[in-house]
């Protein structure tokens, strides 16, 4: 499964302008891991396959919280055990899944979330299914 995050024009639109979309693979770390990331991931990964959530504004902040929380977590270099450990455990290697990686989307996020409280526009993501064999999600 991935997670896909769009901005918005109003509940009636279809089309966003920005997008960003959550692999699986960092998906499935962060459901793994979750209770080893020293930040309440639970709004982003409450989001299951065909599920569409449109966010209030209090939730965008949330949610941008959240997203500087896990930076925060990722540059201080408290996940990168973790990381490594579900690399070896999938027979991954920093291609399929790395720090920067996770970096990214916590970086990405906060961008969807400044947008959207900036702009009036609203925040919506849905959850998508994909083939993902190697763990099975």
């Amino acid at each position: 499964m991935e997670i896909v995050f769009h901005v918005i024009k109003n509940v009636n639109s279809d089309l966003s302008m920005i997008r960003l979309s959550i692999h699986g693979v960092i998906v499935h770390f962060l459901k793994q891991y979750e209770h080893r990331i020293n930040v309440d991931l639970s709004k982003l990964l409450k989001i299951k396959v065909d599920d569409f959530i449109y966010f209030y504004e209090e939730e965008v902040q949330e949610i941008r919280e959240i997203s500087k929380d896990l930076l925060n977590e990722l540059k201080s270099g408290r996940l990168d055990h973790e990381i490594v450990e579900y690399r070896q455990q999938y027979g991954m290697n920093e291609d399929d899944i790395s720090k920067e990686d996770l970096i990214e989307l916590a970086l990405h996020l906060c961008h969807l979330c400044d947008t959207t409280l900036s702009t009036g526009k609203l925040l919506m993501a849905y959850g998508s299914a994909f083939d993902w064999i190697s763990t099975g999600d």
